[in-house]
């Protein structure tokens, strides 16, 4: 009677763990399928070309360079998102240049970068204004872009909820899209 018993259990506990099993490859094919045509024909290459976008950008300002930052930015046509991006007119230059000059950055991070389509994808990145020391932590902000693959090219455009931009990574969802980032980058470290 106890080796039935025995079985009983060991087969309900086998067939309990292949239920699990499949819920999870089912799970994974169900995230793996809310991504965009767009997201589906990117590869390495276009996460390490934001990377590097980014990186440049923010190269600028480290060195005190605003002027180059800022004319790497563009803006993009919310009413024809499919419309070519365009750099920053005399006004956006002279208020970004402005922010950018009021608070001199040290150094930055990438926190995540989201791909949804050619016209609609984000950056969040980390500047430091002031590096740890002395017991206090390092001062930060944070900025938010919008890379745009345009023609294959990809551009660096603001980010501005005055003219109906939308984030499309919630705040609680940033952790989890930061950690797949720091699988790439560390992936790309590797090679």
């Amino acid at each position: 009677m106890n080796r039935s018993i025995f079985s009983f259990f060991g087969c309900f506990l086998l067939a309990l763990l292949l239920s699990l099993a499949s819920c999870r490859q089912e799970k994974s094919r169900t995230a793996e399928s809310n991504a965009t045509a767009f997201e589906n024909s990117l590869n390495n290459s276009d996460t390490t070309d934001v990377i590097n976008l980014v990186d440049t950008f923010f190269g600028y300002l480290e060195q005190g360079q605003v002027a180059d930052a800022v004319a790497m930015l563009f803006t993009m046509d919310n009413n024809n998102p499919h419309a070519e991006p365009q750099l920053l007119d005399n006004e956006q230059i002279a208020r970004t240049t402005s922010l950018f000059s009021a608070f001199p950055i040290v150094g930055h991070r990438i926190d995540y970068i989201k791909f949804r389509e050619t016209y609609n994808n984000e950056v969040k990145v980390t500047a430091i204004i002031q590096e740890a020391q002395d017991g206090m932590p390092e001062m930060t902000t944070s900025f938010v872009f919008k890379p745009y693959d345009y023609l294959s090219v990809w551009r660096l455009c603001t980010f501005n909820t005055e003219v109906g931009d939308r984030r499309i990574v919630s705040h609680e969802d940033a952790d989890s899209v930061g950690q797949r980032l720091n699988g790439v980058l560390s992936d790309r470290a590797s090679d």
